[in-house]
C-alpha cells in the first residue's frame, strides 16, 4: 500500500502492518471491547508524524513538571491515560521484566500528579 497524504494537515499516512493482527487474538470481552474504543485514537495517531507521537508524551510531562496546583490536571490525566492506555495494549506481548518498568512508569506518573495537586 503506498504512503499517502491524509485529511488532517497533509500529514503523510503509513499504511498498516500486514495481517490481521489489530486485535488481540482470543481476547476476553473487556479487553476485546477496550481494544475497539482505543482503535480510532490510535489509526489517529499511526496517520500522524511520528514526532507528534514521541513528542506530545514529553510536552505533558514537563507540563506537569512545571505546573503546580489543580491545574497540574490538565495535562496530567490525559498523559495518565495515555501512557496506560499504551501499557494496557501491550501487556500481552512484552516480558514479565518489561511490564514492572511500565507499571513503575506508570505510578511514577500518578504520583508526581497526585504530589503537583496537593501544592
Amino acid at each position: 500500500m503506498p504512503v499517502g497524504y491524509g485529511k488532517l494537515g497533509g500529514v503523510p499516512n503509513r499504511p498498516l502492518p500486514p495481517g490481521d493482527t489489530f486485535f488481540t487474538p482470543n481476547a476476553g470481552p473487556t479487553r476485546r471491547a477496550v481494544e475497539r474504543k482505543l482503535a480510532i485514537p490510535l489509526l489517529w495517531l499511526h496517520g500522524q508524524s511520528r514526532l507528534l507521537v514521541g513528542v506530545l508524551p514529553l510536552v505533558l510531562v514537563i507540563a506537569v513538571a512545571v505546573i503546580t496546583g489543580p491545574l497540574v490536571l490538565i495535562p496530567g490525566i490525559p498523559l495518565i491515560a495515555f501512557v496506560g492506555a499504551i501499557h494496557y495494549l501491550a501487556w500481552p506481548a512484552i516480558s514479565p521484566g518489561a511490564r514492572t518498568i511500565r507499571m513503575l512508569v506508570l505510578l511514577l506518573i500518578v504520583a508526581l500528579v497526585a504530589t503537583e495537586v496537593g501544592r
